[in-house]
């Protein structure tokens, strides 16, 4: 029988208290941590509208900057001067170095790519650098709308054909200070690299955000034109156009207009947090993105920390276990040794049991056999008396009896007959009568009449005749009976002499 061990109470204390402990422990730092996840998440997201906002203003001021440079070419009346004297006498050398130095300057001092003066019909009429001159009708384009407007025009930024780097132009009319309402002499087109000036304003970083960075977007006709070069890869700038149902997160804000910030996948494939904005007084679409795993590393800290504590706790509890475990196997081990022990008394009990149930059993078959042997005795003892009785009738008989076996041959010869034939039982015993006591004539009746007799033939009284070891003849009458065993086979036939 399998018993279990029952625990004192005291053993249970300590596991109940290290668990609702650990258990109350755990809730406790799932909900701090959760409330400073939450805390830590809207910090990020708040930086990370701060660092956009920031982006967004550096990058219109960057415009406002330009368009302001430009605005000064444009109310800058001694350089209006030296275009007038020039255009006045395009052969005076003085008048051309003059107005060179001051473009060169221009550029050196803006640091635009180049600076180049065209006249009303758009046609080179010199430039900040020997040898360089605007490519395309864009720029002339550009040009004619600022002399028709009398007002500065900036273009979108596009790729040089000549060298392939970004850059943005502006034209600034150069108005006549003498005509009363200004009529334009020639423009002056500014061109500008945005990759030392516009570019590094979209890598500003917040925090420890090395991973921040903003990106310059354009619609087009065939989705949207990367305008800037996102870190890590270089002359991405207006050469990638990516499609509207591309699922990364730039052209998801862009596309869908989503405000707030957005958790998904950054422009290089990992899962980024973003947030968009629209540069005012221009096509252009700003989106900030960081890193998730960088912006919330204080979220993964407290989910650290809530696993390190759960380590701790769950130790514990181990450790408790552990104990508890330990005093159950010792109880364990005492509870299978005093089993043990009752086990082996009980065998040994039952062994007694057996071996005394078998004792008496013994004594049982021993009382039945002796009793069987008694009642042999006094059976076989009857037997010898009812023989012994039989025989001496037989042999007192003074009638002739003779018993045969199944084969018909002499099995008992009373002294009647031996004094009737003269032959002893000794002389006769085992042989047939017919062979020895029959006359020849006879013999084969006689053989007859024992197969019928044996049959089960009810022939009457038989008749034969004996002759004597003198030779005498001797008529008889018999009286057969068949003696059989239990399965109905003959065993014996008696004859007994039929006297009148």
């Amino acid at each position: 029988m399998v018993q279990r061990v029952r625990l004192p109470r005291l053993a249970l204390v300590p596991v109940a208290v290290s668990l609702v402990l650990g258990i109350a422990t755990l809730v406790g730092m799932h909900l701090h941590v959760s409330a400073e996840e939450r805390r830590l998440r809207r910090e990020a997201e708040g930086a990370l509208e701060a660092l956009a906002d920031a982006q967004a203003h550096a990058v219109a001021g960057w415009r406002d900057a330009r368009l302001a440079e430009a605005t000064e070419v444009l109310e800058d009346v001694p350089l209006a001067r030296r275009v007038q004297r020039f255009l006045a006498d395009r052969g005076d050398g003085q008048a051309r170095a003059d107005l060179e130095s001051r473009l060169a300057s221009l550029a050196r001092r803006r640091r635009y790519q180049g600076a180049y003066l065209l006249d009303l019909d758009g046609a080179l009429l010199l430039a900040s650098a020997a040898g360089s001159e605007p490519e395309g009708s864009a720029a002339q384009g550009l040009a004619a709308e600022a002399m028709r407007s009398h007002q500065v025009v900036i273009s979108d930024l596009y790729r040089e054909a000549r060298t392939g780097e970004p850059r943005l132009d502006l034209a600034a009319p150069i108005l006549d200070p003498e005509a009363r309402q200004g009529a334009p002499l020639g423009a002056l087109v500014l061109r500008v690299d945005p990759q030392p000036t516009l570019y590094p304003l979209l890598q500003g970083q917040a925090g420890n955000w090395s991973s921040a960075q903003g990106i310059l977007l354009r619609q087009e006709e065939g989705g949207l034109r990367v305008l800037n070069e996102p870190a890590g890869e270089p002359g991405v700038a207006l050469n990638v156009l990516l499609p509207r149902d591309d699922g990364r997160l730039p052209v998801a804000l862009v596309v869908s207009h989503l405000g707030g910030v957005v958790a998904g996948q950054g422009l290089d494939g990992t899962r980024a947090l973003a947030t968009l904005r629209l540069i005012p007084a221009s096509p252009w679409y700003l989106v900030v993105e960081v890193h998730a795993r960088e912006a919330l590393v204080p979220c993964c800290d407290c989910a650290w920390a809530l696993l390190a504590g759960a380590v701790l706790i769950a130790l514990a509890v181990a450790a408790t276990l552990a104990e508890l475990w330990l005093f159950v196997r010792e109880a364990r081990a005492r509870m299978s040794e005093r089993q043990k022990h009752e086990n082996e008394q009980a065998a040994l009990r039952n062994k007694l049991a057996e071996a005394e149930a078998q004792a008496r059993e013994q004594q049982e078959k021993l009382g039945r056999l002796e009793r069987e042997l008694q009642q042999r005795a006094a059976t076989e003892e009857q037997m010898c008396a009812d023989q012994a009785i039989d025989a001496a009738a037989v042999d007192m008989a003074e009638a002739a009896l003779m018993a045969l076996d199944g084969d018909g041959r002499i099995v008992r010869f009373n002294p009647a007959c031996e004094r009737l034939t003269g032959y002893s039982f000794d002389e006769v015993r085992g042989k047939e009568p017919w062979a020895l006591l029959v006359s020849p004539r006879s013999r084969a009746a006689a053989e007859r009449a024992f197969a019928k007799v044996v049959a089960g033939h009810d022939l009457g009284p038989l008749r034969t005749t004996w002759r004597s070891r003198a030779g005498q003849s001797i008529p008889i009458r018999w009286a057969a009976r068949v003696l059989r065993d239990a399965a109905g086979n003959p065993t014996h036939v008696v004859l007994v002499e039929m006297r009148r």
